[in-house]
């Protein structure tokens, strides 16, 4: 079964993250070490919610496009 190109993945790979959300892999983990994301392990590829990364970016100041969101 092959993935239509108009359907989004719902699991990306964690070493796909600087494609997918613009942060490097070490990030990612370290986000997750705080437990704002849940990494999720299927054998020996560590993967990420898309959605639940979408969800944690927009909700941070830090990550958002507007400028006045981080200076408050």
């Amino acid at each position: 079964m092959t993935r239509r190109p108009s359907q989004r993945p719902i699991y990306v790979r964690v070493c796909r993250s600087k494609e997918a959300f613009g942060v490097h892999r070490s990030t990612v983990y370290r986000w997750a070490q705080k437990g704002w994301i849940r990494i999720y392990k299927r054998g020996n590829v560590a993967l990420v919610r898309l959605s639940e990364v979408e969800a944690f970016l927009e909700a941070s100041p830090l990550y958002q496009s507007d400028p006045q969101a981080v200076a408050g």
